[in-house]
């Protein structure tokens, strides 16, 4: 965690616990940029998707008190829902991600402006309930917060409190968390840590941007720290909240993908233990709980940085917790290549990493997916030019690269935006000559021709 730290890829609060004790507990880096203030391991953050667990277990509670029934349809609860559909959904396709409804980005410019204002419930669904479903409800599994958000407004449709109430009626207080909230912007909150994101194109951080908690709610809203989110954890090995028939409902999966709140084991090198995880991601806050429920072990990350790579740390730790060989973590070749860019320019950046790919650097993951990161999020901020040279510079430096397809039509749709015709028609033929059934290409070439 200390190299992490020094390498500027993880600033905030860590908890690893065995049989419900901590064994290993630390913050890092700075809660308050601008005033200097450290990291203390009782911050507070936004957890982002990690609440909808908490969601999901109040919804558990409203069955066990007889309220509602899973395979109820969201209509009979929310009356005034705008969509036919609302008779074919259910409360467990909406646990689940099962529904077919749309994830925030389906919903037009919504993460880009939307969020940063005030909505009424009402308001939300007008905006969501106008798109085509993804799927027919259970047909498969497509994550959706606004689904999450439905089950809040259930929540209180059905019990006649505000969610906030129930979730410090019903968990918070139970449970001694004392020190976790629902998201409140106008509230004074001690310790509550500001939130960054990274900036591509000046490679540093800039304070993220602002999103209106009426946005949130139900799918992302709490604030907590590492050691309430221990005390939930441990709460799900007891039937203090929920009955043991309750509790195998929240952990079973569907779709082999998806419990009810969280996520069904890892993927990779520790696929084969019984976890269930969710990670968070909202502004500038990520945050992650891992649970290896056989071994009653639990690691909860929470950072006030955007970029943190939380899945990459976690698996670190469980191989240290299961006693299998691990490496240290290495510098960010992902940021070295925009620091140098921004610093210097982009052929002093291209040049030092020849450098570091000639001397087989140790210090550095040599991954030609951490320089096309860096490529696209460039491209994403606008800096065309900068973009193509660095994807370029990755063919060369990776002649056998398996993302060779991807990266000539990366930089024939970066041509056709800088209306260089003739550029971008010679790298669409060159995808088309591996893949002629690439639409994408295909697309570009046709729109040059017709032009």
């Amino acid at each position: 965690m200390r190299l992490y730290h020094q390498y500027g890829l993880f600033s905030g609060t860590v908890l690893v616990a065995e049989n419900g004790k901590p064994v290993y507990q630390n913050a890092f880096g700075l809660a308050n940029l601008e005033l200097d203030v450290p990291h203390t391991t009782d911050m507070k953050f936004i957890l982002g998707s990690v609440t909808k667990q908490f969601t999901a277990v109040l919804i558990l509670q409203m069955v066990e008190d007889g309220k509602i029934k899973l395979d109820d349809p969201i209509r009979k609860h929310i009356p005034n829902y705008p969509n036919a559909r609302g008779k074919d959904i259910t409360i467990h396709h909406l646990l689940s991600h099962s529904s077919g409804l749309h994830h925030w980005g389906g919903i037009n410019n919504f993460l880009l402006s939307k969020a940063r204002l005030r909505h009424e419930k009402d308001s939300i669904m007008d905006m969501f309930t106008t798109l085509e479903e993804r799927n027919e409800p259970g047909e498969q599994f497509s994550y959706s917060s606004i689904g999450y958000y439905l089950l809040g407004i259930i929540l209180e449709n059905v019990s006649g409190k505000a969610y906030e109430e129930l979730l410090q009626e019903r968990i918070f207080d139970p449970l001694k968390m004392t020190n976790s909230f629902f998201s409140d912007s106008d509230k004074i909150i001690k310790n509550r840590v500001s939130p960054y994101r990274y900036n591509f194109l000046t490679a540093k951080y800039d304070n993220a941007e602002y999103r209106d908690p009426s946005t949130t709610y139900s799918t992302g809203g709490i604030i907590s720290t590492t050691e309430d989110l221990l005390k939930w954890d441990q709460a799900l090995y007891t039937n203090q909240l929920l009955s043991k028939k309750s509790l195998e409902l929240l952990l079973k999966p569907n779709f082999d993908r998806y419990s009810y709140g969280f996520h069904v084991n890892l993927r990779g090198e520790h696929s084969d233990l019984n976890v269930r995880w969710h990670g968070g991601l909202v502004t500038g806050y990520r945050s992650q709980i891992t649970r290896l429920i056989d071994e009653n072990k639990t690691i909860i990350l929470l950072s006030n940085r955007r970029d943190t790579d939380t899945h990459a740390i976690t698996n670190k730790i469980i191989s240290i917790l299961v006693n299998k060989e691990y490496e240290l973590p290495k510098k960010s070749l992902f940021k070295f290549v925009l620091e140098k860019t921004a610093n210097e320019s982009v052929e002093y950046a291209i040049s030092e990493v020849d450098n570091l790919l000639k001397t087989k650097s140790e210090d550095y993951v040599l991954d030609d997916l951490e320089i096309i990161r860096a490529g696209l999020e460039l491209k994403s901020d606008g800096a065309y030019e900068k973009s193509l040279k660095l994807m370029q510079a990755i063919i060369d430096f990776f002649p056998e690269t398996a993302y060779i397809t991807f990266l000539q039509h990366q930089i024939s749709q970066t041509y056709s935006e800088l209306k260089n015709g003739t550029k971008a028609i010679e790298f669409a033929r060159k995808v088309l000559a591996v893949n002629p059934n690439h639409e994408g290409a295909k697309s570009i070439l046709n729109q040059w021709k017709a032009e």
